[in-house]
């Protein structure tokens, strides 16, 4: 089983485990997730709600390429991916990929984050190319929102957050997200009500 092409940061939703055992857990998942084949670049994303993870979701950024052990960056790169991933059975298997989700691996792994019910996924890309200075990078505010139960998933939603969107948070209810913008030095607050994502702050 394998994610799109890329690096990528993966979001895990539904694990829950005593506090002295979250890095055990981690360190298995991860050790789980590479024997199945992924390659991943950041830490996985944990949410404290009462169920073991049934289901991941991973952000590829399509930008970089590695050539010769240097990262490269195509003249035309392809769209960045989701890859949403069953972990109810081992190996893993991919549900489906999601096309045109604006990502990232620069900067915090925790740029994808997941409801506790695992209705929705967030994204957020803290990077882009400069349309103006390619291919250097600049800031990036993009926040896409996936419906995880659609048959298959799908982009239901984009938003903007501040520059550099890139540390993103959902709390325990489900109704709140915050995102941490670096390049602003603000944080941005979005509501959540069913499949509805808004911003208000």
């Amino acid at each position: 089983v394998g994610c799109g092409r890329g690096g990528g940061v993966l979001g895990i939703a539904g694990e829950h485990v005593p506090a002295d055992a979250v890095l055990v857990v981690q360190a298995e998942r991860r050790r789980q997730i590479v024997d199945a084949g992924f390659f991943l670049v950041g830490a996985i994303a944990v949410l404290a709600t009462p169920a073991f993870a049934q289901i991941a979701v991973s952000a590829n950024d399509g930008t970089p390429l590695l050539v010769d052990g240097k990262v490269a960056f195509p003249k035309d790169p392809p769209p960045d991916t989701a890859t949403i991933i069953d972990l109810k059975t081992f190996p893993p298997r991919v549900i489906g990929e999601v096309a045109d989700v604006p990502t990232s691996a620069v900067g915090p792994p925790s740029g994808v984050a997941i409801t506790p019910d695992e209705g929705l996924a967030l994204i957020t890309s803290s990077r882009k190319i400069d349309p103006q200075d390619p291919p250097k990078l600049t800031a990036d505010n993009r926040l896409t929102v996936i419906d995880l139960k659609a048959s298959p998933p799908k982009v239901i939603g984009r938003l903007e957050a501040g520059k550099g969107a890139a540390g993103l948070s959902i709390n325990r209810k489900g109704d709140l997200a915050l995102v941490a913008n670096q390049s602003d030095g603000t944080v941005s607050v979005f509501s959540i009500q069913g499949k509805t994502v808004a911003k208000v702050g």
